[in-house]
């Protein structure tokens, strides 16, 4: 017993030193894992509530342990976000080790998860594809995959599962068709995906298990589960089915991805330049698996962020009829009957564009943004922290910050109309390190809403208790995980003529 309690001390004693060594000591936070995963699964119930309960508790400045362990350094405070994304200050954290299936599935060490030349490189590659002239090629692009969309509104075939919460709920739709928006906008966005990235055309309002649409939201469900979130690597060991599936699931993207590529490749140099998409820009300056590495954050990033944030925008248009005539009035005003709007058109949506920017800010794409080190020492809130302190910005915080924002929790596209606190609306970040496809977003999901508003009316659905969770005085129900996207969510499309 004497040993034992020896033993216990020198281990207390060592984990002491460690802590007095940490540069977050003595700071408020959530230093540990078990306080993380206490908080959000005892009192919190979602990360949402979990980070503006933070804020209020902690401060602007605090930590938050990680979830495959350590800590960083939150902070809240405009001057601290200049440096955050400047090069000269703060370089992104890449993960040495990352999960089998999280590599194989968003592709590591691409264009969002590297530094310095190898940055620059696939930066300079992407880059053309995605701006504002070029993007004018997908415009046609993206009102097709638009029509797609109404055509299944008007003739499509039933989803089994929307038929079985009709049964359910006893909801009465009348004229109109309930919609599970989330399967529903999977499908225009990868669709569009397939038709402005890779050139393909994925067809997956034609396909009956709509296969590829769903393929990224089971992989990403599986791999946010809570035992592959804090046990990481040591589940992907075990002989379980879940391992096979997910492992099936991924090797699948990849054939289709690398299929992609190989194409290209074999096309090199006879397209010109009218017709090049993103692949023919990168196939031509990067190596192959730099190529895959980047095929794969464009199909995750571009099914998860975009749809996201299409399914809430609709809720919310849904749920605020008189924000929605906005919508409808401005695009009638615009395109008058057309289903076909122009380019110019679409930038002279503003209200729409306020309504988009709104719905961001309220649900960014994701909470903090990706874990950056200090290159050299810094203050922030009267304390100094040496170089290879990791920090992140939290995104949501800073939408929700009332001395940026009035009413922060209340859905006003409005606010909008006039100038807002530089560096307080951070859905993309800034700086040269900005998200790529912010333009590609915001151009999609303008043609997206704006046809659909021209030729229905959106009303909520059918809605249950055991679906809904409080976050912002309001219920809904989100997927688990970093990035919290809606769920349940219908939508019934009543037809204007």
């Amino acid at each position: 017993l004497l040993w034992f309690l020896v033993a216990c001390l020198v281990i207390a004693l060592y984990f002491l030193q460690q802590w007095s060594r940490s540069p977050f000591a003595g700071l408020p936070g959530i230093h540990s894992l078990s306080r993380l995963v206490y908080e959000v699964l005892g009192k919190y119930g979602t990360v949402y509530d979990l980070l503006l309960s933070c804020h209020e508790r902690f401060g602007p400045v605090f930590v938050f342990a990680k979830v495959r362990g350590g800590a960083l350094l939150v902070v809240v405070d405009l001057d601290f976000a200049k440096k955050h994304y400047s090069q000269a200050h703060f370089i992104k954290s890449v993960r040495r080790k990352p999960s089998k299936f999280f590599e194989r599935f968003v592709g590591m060490y691409n264009v969002a998860h590297s530094n310095g030349e190898t940055w620059a490189r696939q930066r300079k590659a992407a880059n053309p594809a995605f701006q504002w002239q070029s993007l004018k090629k997908f415009q046609e692009k993206f009102v097709r995959e638009a029509h797609r969309g109404l055509r299944y509104l008007e003739c499509g075939k039933p989803d089994p599962a929307v038929e079985e919460v009709l049964k359910k709920t006893g909801f009465d739709a009348g004229r109109g068709r309930l919609v599970a928006m989330t399967r529903f906008s999977d499908q225009m966005v990868v669709d569009t995906l397939g038709a402005c990235i890779y050139s393909l055309d994925m067809k997956q309002f034609e396909e009956e298990e709509a296969r590829l649409a769903l393929l990224g939201r089971r992989i990403m469900a599986e791999l946010e589960s809570p035992a592959r979130a804090f046990l990481g690597q040591w589940v992907e060991l075990l002989p379980l089915q879940s391992n096979r599936d997910i492992d099936a699931d991924i090797t699948e993207l990849n054939e289709l991805l690398r299929g992609v590529m190989n194409e290209h490749l074999s096309q090199a140099g006879e397209k010109n330049a009218e017709k090049l998409d993103l692949v023919d820009h990168l196939v031509g300056s990067l190596s192959e698996t730099e190529v895959m590495r980047n095929l794969l954050l464009l199909f995750f990033a571009g099914q998860e962020n975009t749809s996201n944030t299409f399914v809430f925008t609709m809720q919310y248009l849904a749920e605020h009829q008189d924000v929605q005539d906005k919508v409808r009035a401005e695009a009638r005003a615009l395109l008058g009957d057309s289903l076909s709007p122009t380019v110019e058109q679409l930038k002279d949506l503003k209200y729409l564009r306020m309504v988009l920017k709104e719905v961001l800010r309220l649900h960014p794409p994701v909470l903090f943004t990706q874990t950056r080190v200090a290159v050299k020492p810094f203050t922030v809130g009267g304390r100094t922290f040496p170089a290879g302190t990791p920090a992140a910005i939290p995104v949501l915080l800073y939408h929700m910050n009332p001395e940026w924002w009035d009413n922060p929790t209340e859905f006003r596209p409005e606010r909008f109309e006039g100038k807002v606190t530089p560096l307080s609306w951070l859905p993309f970040g800034t700086g040269p390190r900005q998200c790529l496809g912010m333009n590609f977003l915001m151009m999609e999901l303008r043609v997206f809403v704006a046809t659909l508003a021209l030729r229905y009316r959106f009303e909520p659905g059918p809605q249950q208790p055991s679906w809904q969770k409080k976050t912002y005085g309001r219920s809904m129900d989100f997927t688990t995980g970093p990035i919290l996207g809606p769920r349940n969510v219908y939508i019934n499309f009543i037809p204007l003529y």
